[in-house]
């Protein structure tokens, strides 16, 4: 195994092909180590739990039957992006944290205020609803404590924080 002490002392002059279990592995500014999923994106359609190793990944909420999705613990500059690709029917799909710590919030272009969504004080669930369009979006992105929520969706019911 290589280690670079710093992405300046990698070159690639042509093409870097990594096997299909290879890992990349960065390290933040405090030496804490950060996993990237070099920009996957992945559809999943039944409930999974996320874990350091996904961190980067864009995933497709691609089912019209509801399902849950579980953040791991917050860690730094660890980052998810969801997209509705599936409008849930009868339910809604759910992206959880575990406790009170998914803050920030979700823009609407329905609403008169712009805003379809928020929490400054914390929540512990994602609610995707039944009205939910495709195409509507999610990102969190984690400051270590937290994770901090945006995104936009089309209808004002289409989200909502718990």
């Amino acid at each position: 195994m290589q280690l670079w002490k710093s992405m300046a002392d990698l070159l690639v002059s042509k093409k870097l092909t990594l096997g299909k279990n290879a890992q990349v592995v960065a390290f933040n500014s405090s030496g804490v180590e950060v996993p990237v999923a070099l920009g996957a994106v992945e559809a999943r359609s039944a409930a999974s739990t996320l874990s350091q190793y996904d961190n980067g990944k864009t995933i497709l909420l691609n089912s019209t039957t509801a399902f849950a999705t579980t953040l791991p613990s917050p860690f730094m500059g660890g980052r998810f992006k969801f997209i509705v690709t599936g409008i849930p029917g009868a339910s809604a799909h759910t992206i959880g944290a575990g406790s009170a710590i998914i803050k920030g919030s979700v823009s609407s272009a329905d609403l008169a205020n712009g805003s379809a969504a928020a929490s400054t004080t914390g929540g512990t669930t994602i609610s995707l609803t039944t009205t939910a369009y495709v195409g509507d979006w999610i990102e969190v992105v984690s400051n270590g404590v937290n994770w901090l929520l945006s995104g936009s969706v089309k209808a004002q019911g289409g989200l909502t924080i718990a």
